[in-house]
């Protein structure tokens, strides 16, 4: 609640302070790590917290991306975890994937595909599509603002820009301790 009052007060535009959630790697690039770029002497915390959230968004962005390059589309995308607890960090994703967000009522979410494919595969519904519509409820939707489409697809462009340039970085920094 805290972050999200920061993010809240400082909204989008006028700063590029980048934030790459790769705290574990990227299937992109295998030696990525967590970084940010941009900050400065004036920069604020809540310019940091926004950097968080919006990463974190434009990291799955790229996932989202490749499906879309794979020829799937979808008219929404159902959000869990950490992302789902917070409306703020929910609309922000909503705008970088330029997709509508929806939450749902339930919380375990992959044994709720298990039971799904489960009840399915026993023939108590056809296919997957005729399960989730049965058995799915959406609780709230995020859908994209148009008002800041333009600045988080140009914002966007340039994370996918400093991940490609400080992938040799990160190639030097994860061979340093050999």
């Amino acid at each position: 609640e805290f972050c999200d009052r920061m993010v809240q007060a400082c909204p989008p535009g006028g700063d590029s302070v980048f934030f790459h959630p790769f705290l574990y790697g990227s299937h992109q690039k295998g030696e990525a790590s967590a970084s940010f770029l941009g900050i400065k002497g004036g920069t604020t915390q809540a310019q940091i917290i926004r950097a968080v959230y919006e990463g974190i968004a434009f990291a799955h962005r790229i996932h989202v991306d490749r499906l879309r390059g794979a020829g799937v589309r979808a008219q929404a995308a159902r959000l869990t975890g950490g992302l789902a607890k917070s409306d703020v960090w929910a609309q922000i994703a909503a705008n970088i994937l330029n997709l509508r967000l929806e939450l749902t009522d339930y919380k375990e979410l992959g044994t709720k595909g298990c039971m799904i494919c489960g009840a399915v595969g026993c023939g108590r519904y056809q296919d997957i599509q005729e399960a989730v519509e049965h058995t799915v409820t959406t609780t709230k939707a995020f859908e994209p603002q148009e008002s800041v489409r333009g600045y988080y697809e140009d914002k966007y462009a340039r994370f996918r820009a400093t991940v490609e340039k400080a992938g040799p970085l990160w190639e030097v920094l994860a061979n340093s301790g050999q």
